[in-house]
Order: structure tokens, then sequence, then C-alpha cells
């Protein structure tokens, strides 16, 4: 007997930036409060927008140190 309870399909839009468990877990939460399936895709959907949005703006800050510091190496 199988107790999966669902399949997550998605691109690499998502998996980029969120683990199989973490996609589990907000998919899951979203079956125990019996909310809809586009609910559940839905909340993981925000989720990855939202780590890409942190990672992409982690990435322009170090970014703007790097520029900043060889900047200042240049006018020294």
């Amino acid at each position: 007997m199988r107790s999966d309870r669902f399949i997550i399909i998605a691109s690499d839009g998502i998996w980029e930036f969120i683990s199989n468990e973490k996609a589990v877990e907000i998919v899951g939460n979203c079956f125990c409060t019996n909310t809809t399936q586009e609910y559940a895709a839905e909340e993981l959907i925000k989720f990855a927008t939202r780590e890409w949005e942190r990672v992409i703006y982690f990435n322009f800050r170090m970014m703007w140190r790097l520029m900043t510091l060889l900047l200042l190496l240049y006018i020294l």
C-alpha cells in the first residue's frame, strides 16, 4: 500500500531555489489544511520567488562591494 499523497512536478525555476524537503513541507502543509491544489502551487511559487529575490539581492550587494573595493584600489 502506497502512502504517497501528492507528487510535485515543477520546473528548474522552483527546484533551483527550493529543496525537495522544503517543497514537500510547503505542499504537505497546504494539504493538511484542506486547501486546493492551486493554493498549494501558489504557495510554492511564492516561496521560490522570495528565495530568488533574496539570492539576487545578496549577489547585488556582493557585486557592489567588490566594485567599490576595485574603485578604491584603482584610486590609490
